[in-house]
């Protein structure tokens, strides 16, 4: 099966029609000069044998020239020609090979890339949505972070403050005697129960823990709320 549509192999035979009558009007241009070389040439009556020999040797070189140029002139012609089919020929095999997009399939794939640079920007656009939104959390978290720095550092007065009021309780204690001395050492424990239940509801509520949704943080709070015996 041809590569070459009708139209095509139209064209190249109209070309080569071209380049056979070129090479016609050619020869026909050379036989004529040749024609009147041949003129120039004709031996006079008064010619004597010397300048007959002459003229012919003469005509021979003129000859072996011409045929050298002919031979060099049809070689370049017919090495013009072929490069010239070779030319047309490839040309004809990309366009059918390679054929240039419809009307249709141009707007497809106009349409298609549009789609894909939408796509694009939106997710361009989720991209610098999910780095900002990082940065907010990023943000929150070093201020968790101090929160709980800053609860830490309270923590430890509150234990120095702990260990202050233990000693004031025992020296109270060893002061107290009887029923006295137990009763206050009784509220000194409740004071101090309520005291360390206070400070762990508290660093739970400063940290943030989802403690209504844990099992296990849920029964440490609701056990931080029962009354003390």
């Amino acid at each position: 099966m041809s590569l070459l549509t009708n139209k095509e192999k139209d064209l190249l035979a109209a070309y080569r029609e071209k380049l056979w009558l070129e090479r016609q009007i050619e020869q026909l241009e050379q036989d004529e000069k040749t024609e009147k070389e041949l003129e120039e040439l004709t031996i006079p009556p008064e010619a004597t044998d010397l300048h007959v020999e002459e003229s012919i040797s003469e005509y021979k070189r003129h000859i072996d020239n011409l045929r050298a140029n002919l031979d060099m002139l049809y070689q370049f012609n017919k090495s013009k020609e072929m490069l010239q089919e070779k030319i047309y020929t490839q040309h004809f095999v990309t366009e059918a090979l390679y054929p240039k997009p419809t009307d249709h399939q141009q707007t497809k794939l106009i349409e298609h890339t549009q789609a894909q640079i939408a796509k694009r920007d939106e997710l361009m656009l989720e991209l610098v949505t999910l780095v900002s939104q990082l940065s907010e959390k990023k943000d929150e978290l070093q201020s968790v972070h101090r929160k709980i720095i800053s609860q830490h550092i309270a923590n430890k007065q509150l234990q120095a403050d702990l260990r202050e009021e233990r000693a004031e309780h025992s020296i109270a204690k060893e002061q107290l005697g009887g029923a006295v001395k137990s009763q206050q050492v009784n509220d000194s424990l409740r004071l101090e129960a309520s005291i360390i239940r206070n400070m762990l509801g508290h660093l739970i509520d400063e940290s943030e823990v989802q403690w209504m949704y844990d099992e296990r943080w849920l029964q440490v709070m609701l056990r931080i709320g029962e009354k003390i015996d």
